[in-house]
């Protein structure tokens, strides 16, 4: 039987909703479907991943709920990251907001600050932000945090799972809980990791 595991969710990237904001899902129609632009910073595998992933949605749930994703790539995680803020801006040249932007958690604190995230807080039962923790991952600080802000927490039946090595990795080391590395790039570490993976789909054996 498979161990049963709290997964603490260190997301490659966190996604700030910028738009779309419906909650009626009446509004979809199949026959008239609804574009969501994605920004992203992604190359090489990931992304392949992400165009495979926004694909497969296309042709399936998005096909079946009226619902097309487009996406963009910015460049670098900086370029993205000073386009975004251009279009809030409304800098002259900048694309429109997209609805979705793939970013750190510094640059979605900001963009919620400025007014222009998507309150998501009623679909996850905690949000931690080192920004607002005052400690950042891979500093035990932030981890003791969050586990005390944990009902029923147990490091025996928590994973981390993230793509850095230095901040989600190295962070659950100093914290004591297992690790996931993503890793679609199938780079080389010397750091002892408990599981790694290169599809996200292989995430279903082991949670």
């Amino acid at each position: 039987m498979k161990k049963v595991r709290l997964v603490l969710i260190s997301l490659l990237m966190f996604f700030a909703v910028t738009g779309c904001s419906n909650e009626d899902k009446n509004l979809l129609d199949k026959d008239d479907p609804t574009t969501i632009q994605v920004w992203h910073y992604y190359n090489g595998a990931q992304q392949e991943e992400f165009n495979r992933l926004v694909d497969e949605f296309n042709k399936t749930v998005g096909k079946e709920k009226g619902i097309i994703v487009e996406g963009s790539g910015q460049g670098t995680i900086s370029d993205l990251e000073r386009n975004v803020l251009d279009s809030i801006n409304g800098k002259a040249g900048a694309a429109d907001i997209p609805n979705i932007f793939a970013a750190y958690g510094d640059t979605a604190y900001q963009v919620d600050k400025l007014g222009y995230a998507v309150d998501l807080n009623k679909y996850f039962k905690d949000i931690f932000i080192s920004e607002e923790i005052g400690y950042q991952k891979p500093k035990i600080e932030f981890f003791d945090y969050c586990f005390r802000h944990i009902e029923h927490f147990d490091k025996d039946k928590a994973l981390i799972i993230g793509d850095s090595l230095t901040s989600d990795m190295q962070g659950g080391i100093n914290a004591q809980i297992d690790t996931c590395w993503y890793n679609p790039q199938h780079d080389k570490t010397s750091i002892k990791i408990d599981y790694i993976i290169h599809d996200l789909k292989e995430l279903e054996n082991l949670i």
